[in-house]
């Protein structure tokens, strides 16, 4: 929800500089046949994206409002 909503506003901005996770956004799959989204772990690059997901939860998280939070993440 936070590269592309459903309603099509992007929250999620990467600076093309940022080539590790760019590579594990478009990278990162699911493993096939598993029952619940299982992230595959045998390219060993699913590390960039837990992280970036750390940061999205703790920026965003739904159960925590804070005041003065922005629109977006940006990653310089």
């Amino acid at each position: 929800m936070m590269i592309k909503s459903v309603k099509g506003s992007i929250r999620l901005f990467v600076h093309p500089r940022c080539k590790h996770t760019i590579k594990a956004l478009k990278n990162v799959t699911f493993k096939e046949g598993a029952e619940d989204y299982v992230i595959d772990k045998t390219a060993n690059i699913e590390h960039w994206t837990d992280g970036l997901g750390y940061l999205i939860l703790a920026e965003y998280n739904p159960l925590y409002e804070r005041a003065g939070r922005g629109t977006g993440i940006r990653l310089y």
